[in-house]
């Protein structure tokens, strides 16, 4: 085993085994057992460990997780099908996956380090769509608005009901019979309704 020499302000975000650095020709079509290598990502850098044909390690290359390039917010760690193409200041890389999920993995976590966001890390073979809750929240509002546009609401819509915390006597708000955390003691709360 190659050993990666993690830097004492370094850790380990995820590591995948069984993928291939480059893409094969395009006459040729990359068969399973040329998924041999394996590949760590650290909170600083993305290290490619080569694995010869018995399965010994053979070398480690590092690529600085500065060195991907962010054009408009966006790092350039970009799942294509089954391929991760990494796109460096001075240099372009690709690994290939056996699952398409575990590129998404990949570039999820290289796009959170590099941008800081404030969601959660990936494991690989995580079934979610980068961008889905997004996209269900959008349409969820783009819904919404029409409804309220065209009137489409229930007669019993929701009715927004405002009180004071049980424990702390903060003001808290939100929809009658809807459960409420206080944002001063975390107190969770059913607000009442004000008949």
């Amino acid at each position: 085993m190659i050993d990666i020499d993690l830097k004492p302000d370094e850790y380990v975000v995820m590591k995948s085994e069984h993928v291939r650095h480059g893409r094969p020709n395009s006459s040729l079509r990359a068969s399973s057992g040329s998924y041999k290598d394996d590949l760590v990502l650290t909170n600083q850098r993305i290290v490619w460990i080569s694995r010869g044909v018995f399965g010994n390690a053979k070398k480690a290359q590092s690529f600085a997780l500065g060195a991907i390039k962010v054009i408009d917010g966006r790092p350039q760690a970009i799942a294509d099908g089954d391929y991760l193409e990494v796109y460096l200041i001075n240099q372009q890389e690709s690994f290939g996956f056996l699952r398409k999920s575990d590129v998404r993995a990949w570039a999820h976590n290289v796009a959170k380090l590099l941008t800081g966001s404030s969601g959660s890390f990936r494991g690989a073979q995580n079934k979610a769509i980068p961008g889905a809750a997004y996209v269900a929240d959008t349409l969820k509002d783009t819904l919404d608005t029409f409804k309220d546009s065209f009137k489409l609401r229930s007669r019993t819509a929701d009715k927004r009901v405002a009180q004071e915390c049980k424990s702390c006597g903060a003001s808290m708000s939100g929809i009658a019979g809807g459960v409420v955390q206080c944002k001063y003691c975390n107190t969770d709360q059913v607000l009442r309704s004000e008949s």
